[in-house]
């Protein structure tokens, strides 16, 4: 299962390491509240706590010692830890408090997946590759990453504006799709988003989308 969502209890994240704080910088740049179970003192951790103490809640236990009871109720986990052994004892303890458990590293292990992902203005992708190459997600990501512009994050906001009117005026999703598609290859209209002039650029659309009449065009 690939999952990607903020929800709506805090992320729990078990470990130590680099990795651990990587993860749980990840969740709280995405928005998400987060419940760290350290089992070490962790120099990063501290620095989120810094700009993120709002929504960065870290707790410091031995986690071979760690049990159910000292467990919060959590729809999503992430354990990164170096030991699979210590991992696998981990996924017994944790699974009665937490719904779904991602292990870094231990694809086999895992209810769910965590996408290479980027976010863009309005846009967002992930990348995944189930598990079998955190390398290849992150390669890929990259490489999507640098073909969207941030043309294509502005033309986003704009049709995002534009579409109450065109889902109003328009009935079938075909002539939708096609007055979008003149929208944003529109010239006029593109010279007026690389200005940031999304005003300017709503009223030239509302001009292409008048041409359409009742969408028998």
């Amino acid at each position: 299962m690939l999952i990607d969502v903020v929800l709506r209890r805090p992320v729990l994240i078990v470990g130590e390491g680099e990795e651990m704080v990587s993860k749980v910088k990840k969740f709280l740049d995405r928005g998400a509240s987060v419940i760290a179970i350290a089992g070490s003192a962790e120099e990063g951790l501290h620095e989120l706590l810094a700009t993120y103490g709002d929504r960065l809640s870290v707790k410091a236990m031995d986690l071979g010692s760690l049990d159910p009871s000292s467990v919060p109720v959590a729809d999503i986990g992430v354990v990164a830890v170096k030991e699979r052994s210590l991992a696998v004892k981990l996924k017994g303890v944790l699974s009665p408090k937490v719904r779904f458990l991602n292990f870094a590293d231990m694809p086999d292990l895992c209810d769910f997946y965590l996408p290479a992902s980027f976010k863009k203005g309005p846009i967002e992708v992930g990348v995944s590759t189930g598990g079998m190459s955190p390398y290849m997600a992150s390669s890929l990501r990259r490489r999507l990453e640098a073909q969207v512009s941030e043309l294509d994050a502005l033309k986003v906001e704009l049709l995002g504006a534009l579409r109450p009117v065109l889902l109003s005026r328009f009935r079938e999703p075909s002539v939708r799709s096609s007055v979008a598609e003149a929208v944003i290859h529109d010239q006029c209209v593109v010279e007026r988003l690389y200005s940031r002039d999304l005003e300017g650029a709503m009223r030239i659309s509302m001009r292409i989308i008048e041409a359409f009449g009742d969408g028998s065009r």
